[in-house]
């Protein structure tokens, strides 16, 4: 079994559209991916594409915000944060219509180094237009020594 996150979320969600371009929201379920889905949210970017809002998050990137972000617009719960690092693409997704995965190092609030890797893969209504997104993010702390 694979083992890296984003290869598993992307296998996920090609398994999901089959024949079709794209999956769309109803087809998403925590319950098929229990092992990864504490490091996933979705995004519902129909209302407002410019700040799409959390619909859904695991545990472990809620943990890592801090706080309670279910129901909030992205620009209420940017921090430097896990979540806050995997979202800064997802415009690139939905332009591009292809899921998108990125990597690399933030800086937290209290100054500690963290790697990460993070993809964001688009989803649709009506087969079409992406109104909606799933991501997932992983991250470990940069070594000091």
């Amino acid at each position: 079994m694979e083992r890296r996150l984003v290869l598993r979320v992307l296998n996920y969600w090609r398994h999901l559209a089959g024949e079709k371009e794209f999956p769309s929201i109803d087809e998403i379920d925590a319950s098929d991916i229990p092992e990864i889905w504490p490091n996933c949210f979705l995004l519902d970017s129909s209302g407002n594409p410019d700040d799409p809002v959390l619909m859904d998050i695991g545990d472990q990137l809620q943990k890592d915000l801090g706080g309670d972000a279910k129901g909030k617009p992205i620009s209420e719960v940017i921090n430097e944060s896990l979540l806050s690092a995997a979202l800064g693409h997802y415009r690139q997704v939905a332009t591009k219509k292809v899921p998108i995965s990125l990597g690399g190092e933030y800086t937290k609030n209290d100054g500690t180094q963290v790697l990460y890797r993070s993809i964001i893969l688009p989803l649709s209504g009506d087969g079409e237009n992406i109104d909606k997104f799933f991501g997932a993010a992983n991250s470990r702390l940069v070594s000091t020594s």
